[in-house]
């Protein structure tokens, strides 16, 4: 294991505390990791403070900047620029920044993750594709040219549906509409998008972050577009100097699909959204070559949990 490589855990959670327990405990490696948690301003801090309170030679902090995350909005996108300030600030300097959701479970085992990051310590664990150039399917790049308000904060769920449901029929049918571009440092750039999921590199995060705190024209753009968390990072990283230290960037205006985009993550959807695995789906998930992958939930999917612990074991 590469003592040079430390990695900071960028966790985002709302549900199941003791799922978030599990994802700690399996990655935490003495004096190599730490885990940065921000707990969706909607939930209960309390409850888990209390579930990971009986892990206490893990470094992990519950961070203060919590933002109501609301699905498909920008919110997602300000609770996780506040975590990767959290770990700019540490006293502590993390190489590595990976960023996970509360129901994600790793594949890999930790000692393999630390070799695969020493092996390529630059590499930007991120693909992207060329959103800008893609018409079709058309509710693709309607994510950026209409205006998205999904940020609404209405505690009413079904009220909210349908007012977030209307202003999208509204906003797609005016003829008011956005930039395929963005203009970023007086220079018109092509939008690009990709997974949530990703692992950056200390330098790329500073680049992020110095981005969004001096140029005012990324926030205003991703704050109206349709789940910016897939295109705001993205953007920035395919824009800059960092572009070469990514995965791919796919420029053939083919909508390649997350599944292939979700580089670190073994992701599947059903008709009901995210696959939820389960025991059945360890064969492809173990022969996935995937880094992660998610959703679980403590109770549906512990036995899976100690298959994979046992495959991460040997492996």
């Amino acid at each position: 294991m590469s003592y040079s490589i430390k990695i900071a855990y960028l966790i985002l959670a709302h549900t199941d505390p003791q799922q978030l327990k599990n994802l700690v405990q399996s990655l935490y490696v003495e004096n190599r990791t730490a885990f940065f948690i921000h707990i969706d301003a909607k939930s209960n801090q309390l409850i888990f403070e209390h579930i990971l309170a009986d892990l206490p030679k893990v470094e992990y902090h519950f961070i203060k900047e919590r933002v109501k995350i609301y699905w498909g909005g920008y919110s997602i996108c300000k609770a996780e620029e506040n975590l990767m300030k959290a770990v700019l600030k540490s006293e502590r300097w993390f190489s590595h920044f990976v960023l996970l959701s509360g129901l994600d479970y790793p594949v890999w085992s930790n000692s393999k993750i630390f070799f695969q990051l020493a092996q390529f310590p630059k590499r930007e664990w991120m693909s992207v594709y060329n959103l800008s150039l893609i018409r079709k399917p058309k509710k693709v790049p309607m994510r950026i040219t209409s205006y998205h308000f999904r940020d609404i904060p209405l505690n009413n769920p079904i009220l909210r549906h349908y007012i977030v449901g209307g202003l999208m029929l509204l906003m797609n049918l005016l003829p008011i509409k956005k930039r395929r571009l963005l203009k970023i440092g007086g220079v018109y750039c092509p939008i690009y998008g990709g997974s949530q999921w990703w692992i950056l590199t200390r330098e790329c995060v500073e680049h992020v972050i110095c981005m969004l705190k001096t140029d005012k024209s990324i926030k205003r753009y991703f704050r109206y577009s349709f789940a910016p968390d897939e295109l705001m990072l993205q953007t920035i990283i395919a824009n800059s100097s960092f572009r070469k230290r990514m995965i791919c960037c796919i420029e053939d205006g083919i909508y390649p699909g997350l599944e292939k985009m979700t580089f670190t993550h073994y992701i599947k959807y059903d008709k009901s959204g995210q696959k939820i695995f389960t025991a059945s789906d360890y064969k492809t998930i173990k022969e996935s070559d995937k880094i992660f992958f998610r959703k679980v939930f403590s109770n549906k999917s512990s036995t899976l949990i100690r298959m994979i612990n046992e495959f991460r074991c040997d492996s």
